[in-house]
């Protein structure tokens, strides 16, 4: 019996840019940018949003290379 162990492509670990015609330093700009903005949200804010806070806080602690 063989063990077949499959690892993720180099290009499947980096996350793309969904818009073809931004660059990586802008893309990533955005995503720190957005993620700070998100981080100074208030209690009421994320109600009001309706955003599940566990779910804000992963997003905001990601890095900004990682969609």
């Amino acid at each position: 019996m063989s063990v077949v162990i499959a690892f993720p492509s180099r290009s499947a670990l980096v996350s793309r840019p969904k818009e073809p015609g931004l660059p990586w330093p802008a893309l990533w700009l955005r995503r720190l940018r957005d993620r700070r903005a998100l981080a100074m949200l208030d209690a009421d804010q994320i109600r009001d949003a309706g955003v599940d806070p566990l779910a804000l806080r992963e997003e905001v602690l990601k890095p900004f290379w990682r969609a």
